[in-house]
C-alpha cells in the first residue's frame, strides 16, 4: 500500500460521516474479508456478500445500533445493510447474505465477540465454505454439539491484525 492510500485509509478509518468507527470483517481462518460481490463502491440490491483478499474502502462496514446490541452492519461506501437474501427475519438455514437499502428487523444482526460470530435476529449464525469456488457468505444454525464454524472478527483497516469492537 502506497503511502498516500495508507493516509487515506487511515483518515477514512477516523472519520465518517456520521462518526461510525469503520472495520473490515475478516474470516478468520482464511485471511480474507467479507466484501460485496464485484467490488463496486454502490452495488445493487441484493449483491451477494462473497471473501476477497484483497483490502481497499470498497469493503469497509460500520455498525449502526438499533435496540441494544443489536443493528444493522452498514456498508460503509454505499450506505446499504446486510440482509438474508428474501428479506425473511427467520431466514432458511443456508440463506445468502446480500446487501440492501431496507432497514428493518430482518437485517438485524449482532456481533458475539466472544465466539467471533455474527448473530443474525432470527437466531442463524453468518458462515462461509471452506472452499476457493464457492465465495458466498450465508447463514447457518449452531449445532447442539461442539462444532467449528467459520470465525469472523472485526479489524482495523489500516492493520488487520488489530482486532475493532464495533460496538464502541
Amino acid at each position: 500500500m502506497s503511502l498516500n492510500n495508507l493516509a487515506k485509509a487511515i483518515t477514512h478509518h477516523k472519520i465518517s460521516h456520521d462518526n461510525m468507527t469503520t472495520f473490515l470483517i475478516k474470516v478468520c481462518s482464511m485471511d480474507q474479508f467479507i466484501h460485496p460481490r464485484g467490488g463496486k463502491a454502490n452495488p445493487s440490491n441484493n449483491t451477494d456478500l462473497v471473501r476477497h483478499k484483497d483490502i481497499h474502502e470498497r469493503m469497509h462496514w460500520k455498525f449502526q445500533h438499533v435496540d441494544g446490541e443489536w443493528g444493522y452492519i452498514v456498508h460503509a461506501t454505499s450506505n446499504k445493510c446486510i440482509h438474508p437474501k428474501g428479506g425473511s427475519e427467520n431466514p432458511e438455514k443456508r440463506a445468502i447474505l446480500v446487501l440492501t437499502d431496507d432497514r428493518r428487523n430482518a437485517a438485524l444482526f449482532k456481533f458475539d465477540l466472544n465466539n467471533n460470530e455474527i448473530v443474525h435476529k432470527g437466531g442463524k449464525i453468518a458462515t462461509t465454505f471452506i472452499d476457493p469456488v464457492a465465495d458466498f457468505i450465508d447463514l447457518t444454525t449452531k449445532p447442539p454439539f461442539p462444532y467449528e464454524l467459520i470465525k469472523f472478527e472485526c479489524v482495523s483497516p489500516t492493520n488487520i491484525r488489530q482486532k475493532i469492537n464495533p460496538y464502541e
